[in-house]
Parts: structure tokens; sequence; C-alpha cells
């Protein structure tokens, strides 16, 4: 006779890995395609008008009195691991249609970032890196990105977007605690010279544009 114990616990076990892992693997697909792309296009703004030759012509006065705090290139790392912080959500792993609204959103984030970074390559220019560990880790982020995708920024547009996913879906709980980290990344992009002021804002609605988008029309009369 089959233990059921052991059965029950096979079956209460197997959830995330039918209904989620494949999401989890198309969601790390996208994600590998768009890193890619941010790099292409870097690449191909640096071949079509140099890195000197376009400047950053939406900085304002006030971005000058921002310092330029090194350290801080630690919480601009959190961002990485911020963005897949949705593949920990039941429901986007295990709704088709909360998962399809998740993935369209950061879809539109890139895609309409790409088109500005392309149709209007801006520069972010980098100051000078300093000595030590703080400064290794500038010259391997400055290396991946030269500065042309700036405006607006994915960093903000993506983690404004997941803030409001966990507010929708876990509360103003647990939302209050990703809108901290969240503020603390975008107060980083600005402190290590990543961002202007004008692309935190746009990115910021971007991403908030992308959340009312999906929550709109995604299954519910457009696709």
């Amino acid at each position: 006779m089959p233990d059921m114990a052991s059965s029950l616990e096979r079956n209460t076990a197997t959830p995330f890995f039918a209904k989620g892992l494949h999401r989890i693997l198309g969601a790390s697909f996208l994600a590998l395609m768009c890193g890619g792309g941010f790099v292409m296009i870097s690449l191909f703004n640096v071949s079509r008008v140099g890195l000197h030759s376009m400047p950053a012509i939406q900085s304002f006065g006030w971005d000058k009195d921002i310092p330029f705090v090194p350290g801080w290139v630690w919480v601009y790392l959190l961002y990485y691991p911020f963005c897949f912080l949705p593949l920990l959500l039941s429901e986007v792993r295990d709704d088709s249609e909360t998962f399809t609204k998740t993935m369209t959103a950061f879809s539109l984030q890139f895609g309409v970032s790409f088109t500005f970074f392309l149709l209007w390559p801006l520069r972010m220019v980098h100051p000078m890196i300093p000595l030590g560990l703080n400064g290794r880790i500038l010259h391997q982020l400055y290396s991946f990105d030269l500065g042309f995708n700036s405006f607006p920024s994915l960093h903000l547009a993506n983690i404004v977007f997941v803030s409001f996913l966990f507010l929708r879906l876990r509360g103003r709980r647990w939302a209050l605690l990703v809108f901290g980290v969240a503020a603390l990344i975008a107060m980083s992009t600005v402190l290590i010279k990543q961002h202007f002021i004008s692309d935190v804002v746009m990115g910021a609605l971007l991403g908030w544009g992308s959340f009312i988008f999906s929550e709109r029309f995604v299954w519910n009369g457009l696709f």
C-alpha cells in the first residue's frame, strides 16, 4: 500500500515546478535578451556618434550640486536581483494572466527606452574613477554601460513597476519595504553619476505608466 503521507508531500511540492518553472525560464530568457539589446545599442551608438560627440543635454543645473559618492555603487547593484523579485510571487509564477501582465509591462519599458536610446542618443559622461574596491566595481560598470542608455532610466522604470506590482499583489506592508529599497536604488543612480534627475523622473513615469497599461489593457480588451 503506498505511503499516503509521501504521496501528499509530492503532490503539494509539484505545483511550483509544474506551473512555475517554464515561466521562470521565460522571464530569464527575456532578461537575457533585454540585457543583450542594451549592450548592443550602447555599442551601436558609440560606433555612429563616438564617445564624446553627444553631450547629455537633459542635465539640469541642480545635477551639478549632487555629489559623486562611489560607495553607493553597492546599492546600485541591488537593482539586478530586485528586478527578479516578481518571480518570488506565486501569482506571477502560477497565474497566466498575472505573468502575461508582468512580462508585457517589462517589455514595454525596454521597448520604449530602446526607442529613445536609438533616436535620441544622449550620453551621461562619467566622472574620474577613484582607486580602491569601489573604483574597480565602477570601472566594470562604466565599461558595461558607456553612458548612452540613460534617458529614460531603465533602472527606475523597472524598480518602480516592481514596487507597484508588490503593492497590487501583497498590500501596503510589503510595498513599503519594496518602495523603500527602490528609493535607495534611485538615489544611487544619481550619486554614482549614472543618471541625471530628468532620467530618473522619466524612468519612474515609464515604470508607473507600464503598470497602469498592463492592469487596464492586458487581458481586458486590448490583448
